[in-house]
């Protein structure tokens, strides 16, 4: 009850690699990434991918970037907290009320041409990313 009474909002936040400007290709997306990306199979989309060149040290990427979910504690998720609800349920509840997952803001980030999937899927675990 303490802790429901109290807590504003929890943010979770993964650091990924940028892309690298000056070397980064565009590419159709292919079987791996489409699963790691967790889209439907006749998905035609592209994403960037690291090359490497002098400007990142020969890695593809330079800088970083977050990716992150913010849930935010209203009266529907303070009661499923007292009930001592599952992490499932609270989540769902969470995004039914406008929380952006992770996996979504990740998915943008790939869509946007900021990061790869293999970046995404090294740094976010494959349960959250599926």
């Amino acid at each position: 009850f303490l802790i429901s009474s109290s807590l504003a909002g929890i943010l979770a936040q993964r650091l990924v690699r940028v892309l690298c400007s000056n070397c980064k290709l565009k590419s159709p997306i292919n079987d791996y990434e489409r699963v790691a990306l967790a889209l439907p199979e006749n998905t035609q989309a592209f994403v960037f991918k690291s090359v490497g060149c002098p400007k990142g040290h020969g890695t593809g990427y330079s800088g970083r970037t977050v990716v992150s979910e913010l849930l935010l504690v209203n009266d529907e998720i303070r009661a499923l907290i007292i009930s001592k609800a599952d992490s499932a349920t609270i989540k769902k509840a969470a995004v039914r009320a406008g929380m952006r997952t992770l996996r979504q803001d990740a998915l943008d980030k790939v869509m946007e041409g900021i990061t790869s999937v293999d970046e995404i899927v090294r740094a976010i675990n494959a349960e959250e990313v599926s």
